[in-house]
Parts: C-alpha cells; sequence; structure tokens
C-alpha cells in the first residue's frame, strides 16, 4: 500500500482560501462566458437565465473552484490518499461558498438587514452544502487522478459536479 501524507492546517488553508479566492474570478469568468448565452435572450429572456444560471455558472465556478487542489497536485511532493482529496475539495467548496453567501448577503443590505439575513440564512443551508458536495466529488476525481495518472477519473468526476450544481440551479430557478 501506498504511503499517504497527512493534511496540514496549510493545505486546508489554500484550499479554504483559494477556493474563496475563486469565487472572485468565477464573477468574472461568468460574465465573460455569458456572453455566450447571449443568443438565448433573443429567443426568450427566460431561456437565456436558465442557460446562464444552469450550464454557463455551474462549469465555470466548478473548474474553478478547485484551484488549491490543482496547485497541490501540481506540487510533486504532495501524496495524498483520496478521502483527503475529497476533503480538500469540501474546504474548497466551503471557502468559495462563504465568499458567495457574503457577496449576495452584502447586495440585498440594499433592501434591508432582514433581507440580507434571510437570504443569508438560506443560501447557508442550501448553497454552501451544494459547493462543498460539488467540490468534494471534483476533489474526490482529482484524487484518483493523482493516484492513477489518468486525467479522464478527474473530468467525469468534474462534470458530474457540474451536473449536481446545474440541476440545483435550474431547479431553484424555476421554483422562483
Amino acid at each position: 500500500m501506498p504511503k499517504f501524507e497527512k493534511l496540514t492546517l496549510a493545505h486546508a488553508l489554500i484550499c479554504l482560501g483559494l477556493g474563496a479566492i475563486s469565487g472572485f474570478i468565477a464573477g468574472y469568468a461568468n460574465v465573460a462566458y455569458g456572453g455566450f448565452a447571449a443568443p438565448f435572450y433573443f429567443i426568450n429572456p427566460t431561456l437565456f437565465i436558465l442557460v446562464l444560471v444552469s450550464v454557463v455558472a455551474p462549469f465555470v465556478e466548478e473548474s474553478i473552484k478547485p484551484l488549491g487542489l490543482y496547485l497541490l497536485k501540481e506540487e510533486e511532493r504532495v501524496s495524498f490518499a483520496i478521502k483527503d482529496w475529497a476533503l480538500l475539495g469540501t474546504l474548497a467548496g466551503l471557502g468559495f461558498g462563504l465568499l458567495e453567501n457574503s457577496l449576495y448577503a452584502l447586495e440585498a443590505s440594499a433592501y434591508g438587514a432582514t433581507v440580507a439575513a434571510t437570504l443569508l440564512g438560506l443560501r447557508t443551508l442550501l448553497c454552501i452544502p451544494l459547493h462543498m458536495v460539488a467540490t468534494a466529488i471534483t476533489g474526490f476525481g482529482l484524487g484518483l487522478w493523482a493516484r492513477t495518472g489518468n486525467a479522464k477519473y478527474f473530468l467525469k468526476f468534474l462534470v458530474v459536479a457540474i451536473l449536481i450544481h446545474g440541476l440545483y440551479n435550474f431547479t431553484v430557478t424555476v421554483a422562483g
């Protein structure tokens, strides 16, 4: 059985912190890639929103959230168990979700503290777990890639995370 490194606080903070920073990057990327969905606006503005939140945002966010994991994978001295890669993904998703929720609550504070607190509470119960689970799935796939050298594992699990995120966003958007 191969010998794996133990996770350290530094590894956890790298993934948590870069997960949060990736939220800023994803915000800009969502705007940039949102242009690909623009033709749908002319067909139906509602369809445009659905494509944006259910296809573009999940693809961008799930690809960018594991920045810290990408960094650690490229560090040749790092060799973690696959479950540790999933845990690091969970932390990256937590960092992303905390930043995203903070930005949404700050924006909602223009409508009052009660609105901001309510939005923050709902997003904490629903969105943070979504981001944590989706990025844990990606982390698992990245761990398989790190162990085997086969990037197909990572891509398969990344697609699963994107689909889960897209289905969640679609459901929440349609439910209103």
